[in-house]
Parts: C-alpha cells; structure tokens; sequence
C-alpha cells in the first residue's frame, strides 16, 4: 500500500504547481515555527546548566575555587572534635572560617553575577545564531505542510515523520548540551552549544538517512527536495 502511494506521489510532483499562500497564514506559520525551535534550544542548554550546577562542575568564580582551597589548607575545614578542649578550638576556627567565607563571599560576588550574566547571553546568543541554520528548513516546513501536504497520499505519514526527525535531534541536541556544558567553564556555553548542535546534526542526520531507507521513502523525500529546488520561487510566493 505504501509503495503505491509512494509512486503516486512522485507522479503528482511531477505536476504540481503551487498556489499562493496568503502572507498572514505564511509569516505566522513562520514565527511560530522560529519561536517553539528557539524555546526548545534554549530550554535544552538551560537544563544542562541547571545540571552543571547541580553537579557542583563549576567555581563559584576562578578566585573563589583557589582561596577556598587555600582556606583548607591553612587548616580552617572541619575535622571531626575529639576532647572538650578540641571542641572549643574547633568552634573558635568554624568561627574564623564562616566569616573568611563570608567575606569571600562578598568580594567575589560582583564576578559571579557577571559569570552567570555572560552564561545567560551565552544560551540566548548561540541559540539565536543557530536559528540561522534552522530557518530554511522551517519556511520549507511551512510549504509542506501549507500547500503540498494535501496533494500527497502520503502527506500525513511525512509529517509524522518529520516531527520523528526533529526530536531525534532535539533528543541528541539535550543529551550533548548535558555533557558539553558541564566541560566548559560557565562562561562559555556558546561553544558548548555550538558544539552540542553541530555533532547533534550530524548524528540526527544519519539516523534519519538510515530509517527513510529501511521504509523505502528516500526517493519520495528526494522528489520534494528536488521540487524545491527546481523552482525556488515558489517559496516566496504570498499575497501583499
């Protein structure tokens, strides 16, 4: 059954022309799409911040991380009270260290802000700058599912199939921002995203090639690339 409609739908192509698509429905189409892949990036590298942190993989600040270190070693860290006299020295020296903590805390904490402001434009910059890549396949997307769609037997079963494709690779893209971001320090989520995204692509992309074959729909998916890019001007057409 499949296969038929398959040969179907590459005979349609063959023949179809697009109408045009009203700019209210297109450019609406189109921000929703840019919005929910924007929100799914950056919810993606958010958690794997909020995991970072949890797992304690990143310093307070550099200059935090050395003098607590340093504090430890001057012996200011806490041993475990033996007699009524190492108790009260212990007490004197947990006095001592809470407020060299605190006072630590104070002088680093201007640095800290500006880590975790850099951290936060670092998540909201790099996935704006992915959009990039991702906006052609969103307005090819829109024309799929707006104007060609209906005139394949197999429409429904591609757009199932491509909803399968993205969250192939939104399931790689928060699997690796897990791990990338907790390697780089906290001030650096732009390479950790970039990075999440490019070995994501790549991944998603094989798995994809690897499942459109075993089902037998890659000449169907090549036929509508193809299609698009015969005449190129038939994704720009919408009303004034």
């Amino acid at each position: 059954m499949l296969n038929n409609d398959l040969q179907s739908d590459l005979e349609t192509l063959k023949h179809l022309r697009l109408g045009i698509l009203p700019a209210k429905q297109y450019y609406k189409a189109i921000a929703k799409g840019w919005g929910f892949v924007y929100l799914c990036l950056i919810s993606s590298l958010f958690l794997g911040c909020i995991f970072a942190n949890s797992i304690n993989a990143w310093p307070y600040t550099k200059g935090y991380e050395r003098q607590m270190y340093q504090l430890q070693r001057d012996g200011l860290s806490r041993p475990t009270p033996g007699t009524i006299e190492d108790a009260v020295f212990q007490r004197d020296k947990d006095k001592l260290y809470a407020e060299k903590v605190n006072q630590l805390n104070a002088e680093e904490e201007p640095y800290h802000e500006i880590i975790v402001t850099k951290m936060v434009l670092g998540v909201l910059g790099v996935s704006l700058f992915l959009m990039i890549f991702i906006a052609g396949h969103i307005k090819l997307y829109v024309i799929f599912k707006h104007q060609i769609c209906e005139h394949l037997k197999t429409g429904e079963y591609l757009k199932k199939k491509i909803w399968h494709a993205f969250s192939i690779f939104m399931g790689c893209f928060s699997l690796l921002s897990l791990l990338t971001v907790s390697m780089f320090d906290q001030d650096l989520t732009v390479v950790a995203g970039a990075l999440s995204f490019i070995v994501s692509a790549f991944a998603a992309s094989f798995l994809i090639d690897m499942e459109l074959s075993r089902i037998g729909i890659s000449p169907l998916t090549h036929a509508i690339s193809d299609y698009f890019s015969r005449d190129e001007s038939l994704l720009e057409r919408k009303h004034p």
